[in-house]
């Protein structure tokens, strides 16, 4: 297992890398057509409600983008919106633990060069971490033999807390999305995601 910074991904020259999806980008609709999207599982790593939705320090620009971003989930008033930043909630993330038993299945996805300051920005609070997946059938739960490089996105330490609530909307919209992938893949998904 390997830790890179985005910065480090973007100045090593590399063309394209492996990002597996674990949580809210299950939803293939934000990933572009051109993609090769595809079920895997990966293991030494636990899905959990760690992240924290709200910053520390809030500026008007994450207003703005929050706001926006939200409105996805049925939060588009001023009062669910203070409701939101009120309740502490905390989204998915993955922490790496080295533990064979620990597994994670998610969506692996190709991401090319000129992406990544895009990703970088996005995904801002993430280092990414060097695994291997294996393949998983979604209609039967069959695991491939073959391993395969790709990264998997895990929260700095400091961007994590373990007292939170888990945000409701996103928890429902994420296990809707898995459960579109294919009824195992749902289960094995609750399965693995700790609370």
């Amino acid at each position: 297992m390997q830790k890179i910074t985005w910065e480090e991904l973007i100045e090593s020259g590399r063309e394209k890398i492996t990002l597996i999806w674990y949580g809210s980008l299950l939803n293939t609709q934000t990933h572009h057509s051109d993609h090769k999207i595809h079920p895997v599982i990966f293991y030494g790593f636990v899905r959990k409600y760690n992240l924290p939705c709200v910053p520390n320090k809030i500026t008007p620009e994450w207003k703005k983008f929050a706001k926006n971003y939200l409105s996805r989930y049925g939060i588009n008033c001023e009062k669910t919106f203070q409701e939101y930043l009120e309740n502490n909630y905390h989204v998915l993330n993955c922490e790496y633990t080295g533990n064979k038993n620990d597994s994670v299945n998610g969506l692996a996805v190709e991401i090319y060069k000129e992406e990544f300051q895009n990703y970088a920005l996005r995904e801002e609070k993430y280092h990414l971490y060097s695994t291997y997946y294996f393949d998983f059938n979604p209609q039967n739960g069959n695991i491939g033999q073959e391993k395969f490089p790709a990264y998997v996105l895990v929260a700095k330490p400091q961007e994590t807390s373990h007292v939170g609530n888990i945000f409701p909307q996103y928890h429902q919209t994420t296990r809707d999305w898995a459960y579109n992938i294919w009824k195992i893949f749902w289960e094995y998904f609750d399965k693995t995601t700790k609370k």
